[in-house]
């Protein structure tokens, strides 16, 4: 993948949880009663409490995507996050096909950055066998 391809899915995993996370900010009331309907609306006392939780979560997101720092880390924060959303939303709905489709662009941002990573290391200097850098 070129480091343009990257920068661009790098870019719509970001976009995704900013409109996410300010969606939160906007409209707190329809993920609360998105809370309250779901199956974990029993152990929930205050679904505001967690909209507060989605608002940060999906902002840190963000930042960690543009920033681009730690990519493996953020790709699993981000997939395990997905994946807890559709426990929320229901996996065989209209919401999940969404949920399936940024999944599995997470999962090419994380095969993207490993790659890119391994290459990078394997251009490094510091890479070469100790045998091929004694040679006289």
């Amino acid at each position: 993948m070129t480091h343009r391809s990257l920068f661009w899915l790098q870019l719509g995993l970001a976009l995704f949880f900013l409109a996410s996370g300010l969606m939160a900010w906007l409209k707190p009331d329809e993920f609360r009663e998105l809370l309250s309907t779901s199956v974990f609306s029993t152990w929930l006392t205050d679904p505001g409490q967690l909209v507060w939780l989605i608002r940060v979560n999906d902002l840190v997101l963000f930042g960690l995507l543009v920033s681009g720092r730690w990519p493996r880390v953020t790709a699993l924060w981000a997939a395990g996050w997905i994946l807890g959303v559709m426990s929320v939303t229901g996996f065989f709905s209209f919401d999940a096909v969404e949920h399936l489709g940024v999944l599995a662009l997470i999962v090419a941002y994380a095969t993207a950055t490993s790659v890119d990573a391994a290459v990078h290391q394997a251009d490094s200097p510091t890479s070469a066998p100790i045998e091929a850098t004694n040679r006289t």
